[in-house]
């Protein structure tokens, strides 16, 4: 069994599509439609190809929302026939908002869903200051480190959030400042006497 530390950088950037021309016309359609279909999709990195686990997905203007599993899959159920969009956030990606999805009773959409990753002068190292995006710690492991840089020509403010999962315990620093070309090592620790599920534990670090 492993434990990992993923790493991600960026800003969160919100990106609202307009209101397409017509859509009158579309909401009288979807009024007149009976019957329920499903929409299914996959969102993945569109340079790397790896799916994107735990973004968040919104079913547009419903508020219906889920997260995608380890695959990068989501689905929606029991959607009313009409028209649609889905919008994905996942930090540090920019949000994505698909074109009207039309949803037809007794059928399922399928959408692959590609996202860009924001770029940054964040970078991050292992203690070897070798950059990296995953941090494998050995079973039985009661701390580790990483380091992050900034690569950029600016001051860089950085911050790592409070975590809710329950087997990282406390970091050496949570937040600071660094000046171009600067590098800071940062601590972290394990609780090891809670109970890890099987396979793989990760955290996404931002």
């Amino acid at each position: 069994m492993k434990k990992s530390l993923v790493y991600g950088m960026g800003l969160l950037l919100c990106l609202m599509s307009g209101l397409f021309t017509g859509c009158e016309d579309k909401e009288k359609e979807k009024g007149n439609s009976a019957g329920f279909g499903s929409l299914e999709g996959v969102v993945t990195d569109e340079v790397t190809g790896e799916a994107i686990a735990m973004a968040s997905v919104e079913l547009l203007p419903t508020g219906r929302k889920t997260q995608t599993d380890e695959a990068g899959a989501f689905s929606f159920t029991d959607v009313e026939a009409g028209f649609y969009r889905v919008r994905v956030c996942k930090d540090g990606y920019v949000d994505y908002t698909t074109l009207e999805l039309a949803v037809t009773a007794g059928s399922t959409v399928l959408e692959i869903i590609q996202m860009e990753e924001v770029q940054t002068d964040l970078q991050i190292l292992d203690t070897n200051d070798t950059a990296m995006r995953v941090l494998y710690l050995e079973d039985g492991a009661q701390r580790g480190a990483f380091k992050i840089k900034n690569t950029g020509s600016a001051i860089m403010e950085w911050a790592i959030p409070k975590l809710a999962d329950g087997w990282l315990g406390t970091f050496s620093k949570q937040s600071g400042k660094l000046a171009p070309g600067a590098s800071e090592k940062i601590e972290f620790t394990i609780i090891n006497e809670l109970r890890l599920q099987v396979g793989e534990n990760e955290t996404v670090v931002y």
